[in-house]
């Protein structure tokens, strides 16, 4: 998997399981990449983070078990309040599952490892509101809130409702600059915890470190599919412009 001179002055490495199907499907080959990441790093002498994004309705006690006993980080989709999810991330037969993604995250004790991951879309361009319902819940270290990806469909973020989008996103950065400034900093730690979109662009300014490139794409990322097709970053995943195979 590690290929130490292709890369030998990277003093971390970072393997995301997200990007293509859901991983707890295979929750046994997420244990063996974990292990083989344990037993890899002391070779490499480097670090080696494992990490995923869940959709939350197969998570069960035994895996959050496994998964608090390590050091592996890993967020759960949650698009916002119930009206907002489950009109996004609905199971096969039409039901909402906000209600069974609760459930399933109320038995994680102690949320160190555990952050929300937000699709905003053009329909529900409340960036406030879907941030403080998903606060409020006290379960997730991080919130990272990011746009929806595709420009087409009811969903999309398009022409028609982008200063819409601005203008929530004004709100919520009012907010955030009030509740910090009255010593409420919680509710900024929460977006820059993570990789939240905003959260990364006021981490930009706070350091002073000006990025060449917003993508990181091909250039300290790569991403793997089942196949073993390499791709530049997991947007890209089974487009047939591949960066080689492993």
């Amino acid at each position: 998997m590690f290929y130490k001179p292709a890369c030998p002055r990277w003093k971390k490495y970072i393997i995301d399981l997200s990007g293509s199907g859901e991983p707890l499907i295979r929750f046994d080959l997420v244990k063996d990449i974990y292990n083989y990441c344990q037993e890899i790093r002391e070779k490499l002498d480097r670090d080696i983070l494992v990490t995923f994004v869940t959709n939350g309705t197969l998570l069960k006690k035994e895996q959050i078990d496994f998964l608090m006993s390590t050091d592996i980080l890993f967020g759960v989709s949650l698009d916002g309040p119930v009206e907002i999810n489950d009109d996004l991330r609905i199971f096969r037969d039409g039901r909402g599952t906000y209600k069974n993604i609760i459930g399933n995250c109320i038995q994680i004790e102690g949320y160190d490892h555990l952050g929300f991951a937000v699709t905003l879309t053009g329909k529900h361009p409340n960036v406030k509101e879907i941030f403080l319902t998903l606060y409020d819940l006290k379960m997730a270290d991080a919130i990272s809130i990011r746009p929806v990806r595709y420009d087409n469909g009811n969903y999309s973020i398009n022409k028609n409702n982008i200063r819409e989008v601005k203008e929530n996103y004004d709100t919520f950065m009012e907010f955030l600059l009030e509740q910090t400034l009255a010593g409420n900093a919680g509710y900024l730690y929460t977006i820059l915890n993570g990789e939240d979109f905003l959260g990364k662009f006021l981490k930009i300014i706070f350091c002073q470190d000006m990025l060449s490139t917003r993508c990181d794409a091909g250039k300290s990322r790569f991403s793997v599919n089942y196949n073993g097709d390499i791709y530049v970053c997991p947007v890209l995943l089974d487009n047939p412009n591949l960066h080689g195979y492993l």
